[in-house]
C-alpha cells in the first residue's frame, strides 16, 4: 500500500477505537524515507489512547522535532506531560507557547490552567480554567478541570454546581463516570 491508504487505513482503525490496529499499519509506514511528518502525530496519539505513556513519551521528541512551531501539537504533547505529572517545566513551556500561539484557544487555556493545578497553583488554576470554560463552555472535561480546582481550595458549593453542570454535557463515559463518583464522595 501505499503510504496515503496506510494513514487512511489506520485512522479508520483509530476512529473506531481500534487503536492497536491503528499503530501496527503506522508501524508499517517508514517516515524517515516518506514525506508525510503526520505518521509521528498518529504514533503519539495513539499510545497516548492506549496508554502506553513510556512509548509515548519517548514518541514525543521525534513528534516536536518534526513539528517544532505547531501549537496544537505544543499543546498536546504539554497536556500529556502534565497530566502525568511528569517533565512539568517542559510540558508547562509547550503549553505557554500554544497560548502564546492562539491566545483564544480555550482548550489550550484549559491545558495552562490545569498545568497550573497540577503545581498545586490553584487560584491562578482557576483564573485559566475560568477563561477557557467562557470559551468553550460545552466542554465536559474543561468543566471537570474546573470543580477539582474549586474543590481543591474549599469553594465547595460551587465545585458541587460546576459538576453537576458537567454532567448535563456530553463527553466520554469515562469522565462522566468519574464526575458522578467526585458528587457521590464529596456531597
Amino acid at each position: 500500500f501505499s503510504t496515503k491508504s496506510l494513514l487512511r487505513i489506520s485512522n479508520i482503525h483509530r476512529r473506531n477505537g481500534d487503536y492497536k490496529k491503528s499503530l501496527m499499519v503506522l508501524e508499517e509506514i517508514d517516515a524517515s524515507k516518506n514525506n508525510f511528518p503526520e505518521v509521528y502525530y498518529y504514533k503519539s496519539l495513539n499510545l497516548v489512547l492506549l496508554e502506553e505513556w513510556k512509548r509515548a513519551i519517548e514518541s514525543f521528541d521525534a513528534l516536536l522535532e518534526v513539528y517544532p512551531n505547531n501549537a496544537e501539537i505544543s499543546n498536546f504533547v504539554g497536556y500529556t506531560l502534565v497530566d502525568r505529572n511528569i517533565k512539568l517545566e517542559e510540558g508547562i513551556n509547550l503549553i505557554k507557547f500554544a497560548v502564546n500561539q492562539e491566545p483564544r484557544n480555550g482548550f489550550f487555556i484549559d491545558s495552562l490552567g490545569w498545568a497550573y493545578y497540577q503545581l498545586g497553583k490553584f487560584s491562578k488554576a482557576i483564573n485559566y480554567l475560568e477563561r477557557a470554560i467562557e470559551i468553550e463552555p460545552q466542554e465536559i472535561e474543561i468543566t471537570d478541570h474546573l470543580g477539582d480546582a474549586y474543590y481543591k481550595i474549599g469553594r465547595i458549593e460551587e465545585a458541587k454546581l460546576v459538576w453537576k453542570r458537567a454532567l448535563t454535557l456530553k463527553g466520554k463515559p469515562k469522565i462522566l463516570e468519574n464526575i458522578k463518583l467526585k458528587l457521590k464522595n464529596n456531597f
